[in-house]
């Protein structure tokens, strides 16, 4: 199960691979922060594997998996993408892609085969890596009348909280970045001081 106030990911790149039947299965992970970022490693494999007569992939995306893709790219269906996506979502990893470039060796392997050799050039692949845990953050904007603004500032300073883009005046306008393991503490802190309004922008 993921967990609430944290997400797994790797935080480098690696390499793992698996050969059968002559056939090459060569995995790399990558850590991600948006699909473009697969696009990119797509295109540059690609280029050094221009040789390579498939390059599969799977990633997922988001502190609560919002977005799972995988690609057989010519494989037979669901022998592939698939099993990566599978290995990804076995390790509870978020915000992480895998490809995995196949020199085809001159004999089928099967479906049975293909899953096996896509599954464990994947699973090495993490495991020449290192897992990381990284918190979730919340971002508010916050206002609050000025006469309670050093106060309400202090308090979060105190929670832990990053400040940023304040507007001062009668009304003060703010930014908050805190740890969701947070929310519940600020939405509490919030409420001693009646004139200030809090909205969740984003997390990350």
């Amino acid at each position: 199960m993921q967990l609430s106030n944290q997400y797994r990911t790797i935080n480098t790149n690696s390499e793992g691979s698996y050969s059968e039947l002559s056939s090459k299965f060569l995995a790399f992970a990558y850590p991600i922060n948006s699909e473009s970022d697969i696009n990119t490693y797509k295109t540059q494999l690609k280029k050094l594997h221009h040789k390579a007569v498939h390059i599969v992939f799977a990633y997922r995306l988001g502190i609560n998996n919002e977005i799972e893709k995988s690609s057989d790219d010519g494989e037979p269906a669901g022998s592939s993408g698939l099993p990566v996506l599978n290995v990804l979502r076995s390790h509870q990893l978020t915000n992480i892609a895998i490809c995995v470039v196949r020199y085809y060796g001159g004999k089928k392997l099967g479906i049975p085969g293909l899953i096996r050799a896509y599954k464990t050039a994947a699973e090495n692949a993490i495991e020449n890596n290192t897992v990381i845990i990284k918190d979730i953050f919340h971002h508010y904007s916050v206002s609050v009348e000025e006469q309670y603004f050093n106060n309400l500032i202090h308090a979060l300073n105190q929670m832990g909280a990053s400040v940023f883009e304040i507007e001062y005046g009668t009304q003060c306008n703010f930014n908050i970045r805190i740890k969701a393991e947070q929310k519940e503490n600020l939405e509490t802190l919030i409420e001693k001081f009646w004139q200030a309004e809090l909205t969740m922008v984003k997390g990350e």
